[in-house]
């Protein structure tokens, strides 16, 4: 639980800094704020509040899809392991394309990634490789996305994780993001946990 409140604090401190590098805009919000004084105010987000939490630890990465294989995690007997190794997945993106697609496609089971999917992934993955390191332990804008050693994914559930059967919607850690992150896993007949979707490729704030 503290972990998702580390992220929170961080988050916090940016945006903090962002409000002092913005003064020069201070009177044209002053003018809003006189226009919109009698607006009704909205509500304040739901802060999130973790239900089980796991760390799945990577020493070290997989470099190769017989690696990726071998962990015990990609047995996907639950749907924490399947949200963990995708973490694992992306960040070894950065140093070959050819294993990590294979690996998600790993994950994926019955459904391969699709041209659509191929062209997000190379598009996102593509703007920095601190995207794919803010989903490891101890990563944050303030310190560039270095994750602490060994490398870790932390992954949990909450209140709103299991509404449909076979069905497990998870949530990812990520130092630059407001909280964490959904992620979805669906149950095949066999019983392995396939990531069916995710918003892990959404972009997240920028080193500091």
């Amino acid at each position: 639980m503290s972990f998702f409140n580390d992220f929170f604090k961080i988050f916090s401190k940016g945006m903090k800094r962002g409000a002092r590098r913005a003064g020069s805009r201070a009177v044209t919000h002053a003018v809003y704020d006189a226009q919109h004084a009698n607006d009704p105010v909205p509500a304040a987000p739901e802060r999130f509040i973790a239900g089980e939490v796991r760390s799945v630890v990577f020493s070290p990465l997989p470099a190769t899809l017989a690696e990726f294989a071998a962990l015990p995690e990609a047995a996907m007997k639950t749907p924490f392991d399947t949200a963990a190794m995708y973490v694992a997945a992306l960040n070894v993106y950065g140093q070959n394309r050819d294993e990590p697609v294979a690996m998600m496609n790993l994950l994926k089971g019955p459904r391969p990634m699709d041209a659509r999917e191929l062209e997000l992934l190379g598009e996102r993955m593509g703007q920095g490789g601190y995207l794919a390191r803010s989903y490891l332990a101890g990563a944050n804008a303030l310190n560039n996305y270095t994750p602490a050693q060994p490398y870790t994914a932390v992954v949990c559930d909450n209140s709103t994780s299991y509404q449909e059967q076979g069905c497990a919607r998870l949530f990812v850690a990520c130092g630059g993001a407001d909280g964490p992150r959904p992620i979805t896993m669906k149950q095949g007949g066999d019983g392995r946990w396939y990531l069916a979707e995710h918003t892990l490729l959404n972009a997240v704030q920028p080193p500091v």
